[in-house]
């Protein structure tokens, strides 16, 4: 596979990836970055990555999230669009300029092969950073000029996201290309070096000079006035409300919503208090104890039967 065939399979799972982490984190989904590790780990294999993308697509509106502000589509290109050209533009420098600096030690490119690749590199670094800054100030634009509070909100925190991955990425590309420097200057210190050591090390100036400036100019847009004021707004805008989910409590119970315990319900009953428009009627007076001789038992009809302890006699009380 050529240098143009690289880049190209490069900027495609590398998009895929980044528009399901950027997809993932305006809708406030939790590891939105292991959806996207996911789908760029398993990107190089074929399938597998689109079935992870259908999976993710199929819940992407489930579960806890919060409410998607207006301009969701547009936002969402104009960031992954900015990151994916930016990679593009930084692989393809690094590498035409890494092709060079290995031309530079004899024995190790073909001239054939070396005129070739190079000229693919510097195409797509060439595409990359025209697409780059094209995306880039039509994202910036509109995030100054945006009216709507809650899609500033939403744009202004998506392309804070993209100021940190890029810091982040692009930083742990240059210190790992440092190292290989690192170590092929202590191999040539400690006459280690072998043949073709140089050839091993000297390329990794390439990308340590194009990716530490990426990660140092988003840096500065990081750090500078006009994302401070942009900011100041971000912060004075309330936060979208999140989506409820099915057996969650209500907004405003939440606060009191009542927790499990192991002690069991108790219910207390008390009497409520007679309406104050209805006057308090006086206690009932004590009806007259009924005294029932020995012997005389009360019956269904109401009348009195004599047992004399062994049989039931004739003598019989009627009521009054």
């Amino acid at each position: 596979m050529n240098a143009v065939g690289i880049a190209l399979l490069i900027f495609i799972v590398v998009g895929v990836a980044a528009w399901v982490f950027f997809d993932a984190t305006d809708r406030g989904k939790k590891y939105a970055w292991l959806w996207a590790l996911a789908v760029f780990v398993t990107g190089w294999t074929g399938i597998v990555p689109l079935i992870l993308v259908a999976l993710y697509f199929g819940t992407r509106n489930t579960g806890h999230r919060r409410e998607v502000a207006q301009g969701g589509a547009v936002r969402l290109y104009l960031i992954v669009a900015a990151f994916c050209s930016l990679v593009l533009a930084v692989v393809g420098a690094s590498t035409a300029l890494g092709i060079y600096l290995a031309h530079l030690v004899p024995n190790t490119l073909g001239e054939v092969g070396y005129r070739a690749s190079l000229a693919s590199a510097i195409s797509a670094g060439i595409v990359g950073a025209v697409l780059w800054w094209g995306h880039w100030r039509t994202l910036n634009r509109r995030v100054t000029a945006c009216a709507d509070d809650g899609a500033f909100r939403a744009m202004f925190s998506l392309r804070r996201t993209e100021l940190l991955s890029v810091m982040f990425l692009f930083g742990a590309a240059a210190a790992l290309a440092a190292l290989v420097i690192l170590e092929g200057a202590v191999s040539a210190l400690i006459h280690a070096e072998v043949t073709g050591a140089t050839a091993h090390w000297l390329p990794a100036v390439a990308p340590l000079m194009f990716a530490g400036l990426a990660s140092w100019y988003h840096y500065a847009v990081y750090r500078g006035d006009a994302q401070s004021t942009l900011g100041a707004r971000f912060h004075s805008i309330p936060p979208p409300p999140s989506v409820e989910l099915p057996g969650d409590p209500p907004p405003a119970a939440s606060a009191v919503w009542p927790t499990q315990s192991s002690a069991p319900a108790q219910t207390v009953w008390q009497a409520a208090p007679p309406p104050a428009s209805l006057p308090i009627p006086p206690p009932p007076e004590p009806s007259p104890q009924v005294v029932i001789p020995a012997g005389w038992y009360p019956q269904p009809d109401g009348s009195m039967h004599y047992w004399s302890g062994k049989a039931w006699t004739d003598q019989v009380l009627q009521p009054h």
